[in-house]
């Protein structure tokens, strides 16, 4: 339904569950998204999200960008 196969890298890449920032779509929507479709930011920015204090409670920190908490930590140890 969504093409995933017509992607040059098809399904067989990450797909990340990405929180969407209030101020692009208004309702605090959460997606999927193709590892071949994430841009690296040279600069963090913070993202508006009602999820974000659950995932990252520390908040934004400018020079870092958000943190994780102890929910993603627990998730993905070998990450951390």
């Amino acid at each position: 339904m969504m093409n995933v196969d017509m992607l040059p890298l098809g399904r067989h890449q990450p797909f990340y569950h990405v929180l969407v920032d209030v101020r692009n779509r208004p309702g605090g929507q959460t997606t999927y998204v193709a590892q071949e479709n994430v841009m690296h930011m040279r600069a963090p920015k913070e993202v508006l999200h009602p999820l974000v204090p659950r995932f990252f409670p520390g908040g934004f920190q400018p020079d870092e960008g958000y943190l994780p908490g102890p929910l993603l930590r627990q998730a993905y140890p070998q990450e951390f």
